[in-house]
């Protein structure tokens, strides 16, 4: 599991959907979480930040999650430690899978709850 400690990034368009993590994670321990709306702005933050683990919400109007990761895995300034985490709100066992196998370290179907957050980061 990643330590209390680690740097996270939540990329999710709902507001209400932000805070709850947020809320959620900094209630389990964690304190470096920031949480961002947008898809592109969370790439350059990406850029600049060195994080631990990022939180991407699947489906988005900007851009799918899924591509978002796909951008993250192709730039050079983003680790390629960061663990991701998708977000959905929709049980899609072939994406998910598919996105396991693009590298994808895990998902949590929504609400997310302290207990399926936990069981994510145990296994990161």
């Amino acid at each position: 599991m990643m330590g209390f400690d680690s740097k996270i990034l939540i990329v999710d368009d709902s507001k209400t959907a932000l805070k709850v993590m947020e809320r959620r994670l900094k209630n389990l321990g964690f304190s470096q979480v920031q949480t961002i709306g947008s898809p592109k702005k969370a790439l350059a933050m990406m850029k600049e930040n060195d994080y631990d683990i990022v939180f991407l919400d699947w489906i988005m109007p900007e851009m799918e999650g899924i591509e978002l990761f796909k951008l993250m895995k192709a730039a050079p300034e983003i680790s390629e430690t960061v663990k991701v985490i998708m977000l959905t709100a929709e049980n899609v066992k072939d994406k998910v899978i598919s996105a396991i196998q693009l590298g994808v370290n895990g998902y949590i179907l929504k609400p997310p709850t302290n207990e399926k957050i936990m069981n994510q980061l145990d296994r990161l």
